[in-house]
């Protein structure tokens, strides 16, 4: 009986172990998640920084005016692109076997293209590509 009796302890024990190191968790990735978030409000919000830069990359899926609309993992994100962004595409050099990007239009970017947009993330929280690269 004080075996049985003991293993029903363990067991418990665990549980209540278990369920509480969870709840603990949660509510740390939470006060983590909400920390973020206000800084990224105060970096968007900061006269001294005037944009920040990230990468962006899928499939194109809608051309719309100069707005690029990529899908990747089924996350799709629409990219208005500068009138002066550089657009390029990657190419291989049949000669020296090595890649080399091309300056093209924005004309010649296609449905079902597979490129990388680098983006500013203005002060406003508005986004916009400042260069296009179709990759291979």
């Amino acid at each position: 009986m004080f075996k049985k009796n003991l293993i029903i302890a363990i067991i418990l024990s665990l549980i209540i172990g278990l369920g509480g190191g969870y709840i603990l968790g949660s509510i740390q990735q939470q006060q983590i998640s909400n920390k973020t978030k206000e800084d990224f409000i105060m970096v968007k919000k900061s006269k001294v920084i005037q944009n920040l830069r990230a990468l962006a990359m899928g499939d194109v899926t809608k051309i719309s005016n100069r707005t690029l609309t990529l899908n990747y993992e089924n996350d799709i994100l629409s990219i208005p692109i500068k009138e002066d962004a550089l657009i390029n595409r990657f190419v291989l050099n049949e000669e020296t076997k090595r890649g080399e990007t091309q300056e093209i239009n924005f004309e010649d970017i296609m449905v079902g293209n597979k490129i990388s947009i680098s983006i500013e993330i203005k002060s406003d929280g508005g986004l916009e590509g400042t260069m296009v690269s179709i990759l291979p």
